[in-house]
């Protein structure tokens, strides 16, 4: 497979993806994906959290990111 200096891992606390009625092999190809994930950074591999959802953050928050402020990882 390809590999990157950097991966970013979107949503990890979703992975491996779940669902009702699933199937063995396509749990499989979820720890497959996962797999893949894990093992195709060089240098640097990131893991992400989601952004709460619109409606969940308070009325006050910002809807975009503050450019001066310190980047979260």
């Amino acid at each position: 497979g390809l590999e990157a200096q950097r991966v970013f891992i979107l949503r990890y606390a979703d992975m491996p993806m779940t669902w009702d009625n699933q199937r063995d092999w396509e749990y499989q190809q979820e720890l497959n994906i996962l797999y893949v994930a894990l093992t195709r950074a060089k240098h640097d591999l990131f893991f992400v959290k989601a952004d709460p959802k619109p409606q969940d953050k308070p009325a006050h928050a910002k809807s975009s990111p503050d450019p001066n402020s310190e980047p979260l990882y």
